[in-house]
């Protein structure tokens, strides 16, 4: 027989353990690295085999465009046209004095990488509780990893997302990455994500329903933005587009 608990007591239990969270919380800041943010050069060609740059000009580039827009680190990007005998009609970036086509070994933009990436950190609010291993539930490690010593954090339910794809952690100074899994706990719902971080992979996903945070969303497509308009060829959009070049 399954025990019934009121959606009231429910709701008074979530609502306690998030004054909680942002109570204790403001004792530790936890950082929460994830995948880079990457998008397209849009200066260069790239093998999509190799996932690198060719070292080749787009010619089709001749206006600037914005890379992760929208975004605090939204950032414009000019042509950088090189190895190339003219470059008719591209925009330059008005603050060179001297703007001329390059002769280089790899493009200018991406230094040959064929992407260009921006650091993915999150700093959310969570309870920190550091411990031994010892107690019940955490005897059963491989040999050597005996005694070591773990943190487990609770944090906001809709943080779930955030902590289950996380690459690593930084608390106080000190790396961690994910010993046990995120999970989402409570009064029989989702009322907080709980995690022990030590030296281990991410485990595998136990709920989709926060995969739409737009934290975790590292797709290529949908960040850059169309190219300017010859109209206000400085300018270009600062929304996402699917200017074809």
């Amino acid at each position: 027989m399954s025990l019934h608990i009121p959606k009231s007591i429910k709701q008074e239990f979530k609502h306690g353990m998030h004054e909680l969270i942002s109570f204790q919380g403001k004792e530790r800041l936890i950082y929460v690295y994830l995948e880079p943010t990457k998008v397209g050069c849009p200066n260069c060609i790239t093998n999509l085999v190799q996932q690198a740059s060719t070292n080749v000009y787009n010619v089709g580039f001749i206006r600037p465009v914005n890379v992760f827009p929208g975004t605090s680190f939204q950032k414009k990007i000019y042509p950088a046209p090189f190895n190339v005998t003219s470059a008719p009609g591209v925009q330059f970036d008005p603050s060179l004095l001297n703007p001329k086509i390059l002769t280089v070994s790899s493009c200018p933009v991406c230094d040959g990488d064929g992407i260009l990436s921006h650091e993915n950190k999150e700093c959310i609010k969570g309870i920190v509780t550091i411990g031994k291993v010892g107690k019940p539930g955490f005897e059963d490690l491989s040999a050597g990893r005996e005694d070591i010593q773990y943190t487990r954090i609770k944090t906001y339910s809709k943080n779930y997302s955030v902590c289950r794809d996380a690459k690593y952690f930084i608390i106080d100074g000190a790396k961690y990455v994910i010993e046990i899994p995120a999970r989402l706990k409570g009064l029989g719902d989702n009322s907080l994500t709980e995690l022990y971080i030590l030296e281990v992979e991410v485990g595998s996903s136990i709920s989709t329903k926060y995969n739409q945070d737009i934290r975790i969303q590292n797709t290529i497509i949908g960040q850059t933005s169309d190219q300017a308009t010859s109209g206000t060829p400085n300018t270009p959009p600062s929304v996402p587009g699917d200017d074809i070049w």
